[in-house]
């Protein structure tokens, strides 16, 4: 299921990590450049997941933001223009 967050990521772009990160399963580093794939939402975690693709290594990363979180996805992540 898509989340119900407002969000300002889109499919297919690439975005340039700001600052280091650590989710529960992922961890994005300085500079890291990762293209968004797509939203998810958990119920049981009352949580949404935005997943990305590390464009060096291939890997599924995944940032979570609890319903009860400020969307601060403007912190960690800018998106790259061509």
């Amino acid at each position: 299921m898509k989340t119900w967050r407002q969000h300002n990521f889109r499919e297919g772009v690439r975005y340039r990590v700001k600052k280091a990160l650590t989710s529960p399963t992922s961890q994005f580093a300085e500079g890291d450049r990762v293209t968004f794939m797509e939203s998810s939402y958990s119920r049981y975690d009352s949580s949404s997941g935005f997943m990305f693709r590390d464009e060096k290594t291939g890997e599924i990363k995944t940032w979570f933001l609890h319903d009860d979180e400020d969307d601060r996805s403007g912190e960690f992540f800018e998106e790259e223009r061509a």
